[in-house]
């Protein structure tokens, strides 16, 4: 039989479950379950009943020890097998999970292919170039971030300097459980660590303010009305750069070197402990 270890692992999870919780389960019913041919089923089955995830099964064998006819009604959860099923559960928690990753395009793409590819086996991983296609809204998939389990900031001078960066930075702050859905990864030419330091890009900002509210007086009203909405937006995160940076100033925060392992390693704490979100 031909399959992966994650499907093969699914099936035995189907299987086990449907039988404890259904005992009269009919064979091509539980054939249907995991959609599979008879001799895939008996093959899950003979590798259930050889891993001892279940007690209490019975087959009739043919001469080459081939399953013909299987017996599970009085089958019984092993303490292998309860281990077998929170295990697969905890890490099933884990792939569900939805991981937003906020960057810049122009200063880490590098490192953010690679932090892409190591999360995959890890959770449902959105990144604009892959989930923003030709003619498709950016400000669509930005407002997404909310809806996301984790945060994943790589933090750069080029993000701390990008309308569309910070943009998701504010949409986050509107969740009231920002904090315990951000991960960040500071880069190495950010200097957030002193008040002085962080008032240099609430400067950055005061000064975009001030340099668009210029320019959109000079034309009429009617003409300036996009120009508006990126002015009022500006605004925002004029206002709450500071917060922002406060927050993540005080944090141990990993670097490009270290990020990526403590990311994994974040995810797999979760996953031995899927109800806690608690970062």
């Amino acid at each position: 039989m031909s399959f992966s270890i994650e499907s093969h692992n699914q099936k035995c999870y189907i299987v086990i479950n449907e039988i404890l919780n259904n005992p009269k389960i009919k064979f091509p019913e539980l054939a249907s379950k995991i959609q599979c041919e008879k001799e895939d089923l008996f093959s899950i089955l003979d590798f259930i009943d050889k891993s001892d995830y279940l007690s209490g099964m019975n087959f009739s064998r043919g001469k080459g020890n081939e399953i013909l006819i299987p017996f599970y009604d009085n089958a019984q959860i092993t303490e292998k097998g309860i281990q077998f099923i929170d295990c697969y559960k905890k890490e099933h928690e884990i792939k569900n999970q939805k991981v937003f990753i906020s960057y810049n395009q122009n200063s880490c793409k590098e490192f953010i292919d690679v932090l892409e590819d190591e999360l995959r086996d890890y959770s449902l991983v959105s990144r604009d170039i892959n989930e923003v296609g030709y003619w498709d809204s950016f400000k669509e998939f930005m407002d997404s971030i909310r809806e996301h389990d984790l945060i994943i900031a790589v933090i750069s001078d080029r993000y701390l300097k990008s309308a569309n960066c910070m943009y998701e930075i504010i949409e986050m702050m509107k969740d009231n459980s920002w904090k315990n859905k951000l991960l960040t990864i500071v880069w190495d030419d950010v200097k957030i660590y002193n008040a002085s330091d962080r008032l240099t890009y609430t400067e950055f900002w005061n000064n975009e303010y001030k340099e668009l509210s210029v320019r959109i007086k000079s034309i009429p009203p009617e003409d300036s009305i996009k120009a508006s909405e990126d002015l009022r937006r500006i605004s925002t995160i004029k206002s709450d750069i500071g917060i922002f940076l406060d927050y993540i100033s005080d944090t141990n925060n990993p670097n490009k070197y270290t990020g990526i392992n403590a990311v994994k390693e974040r995810l797999n704490r979760l996953g031995r402990n899927p109800s806690s979100r608690t970062l």
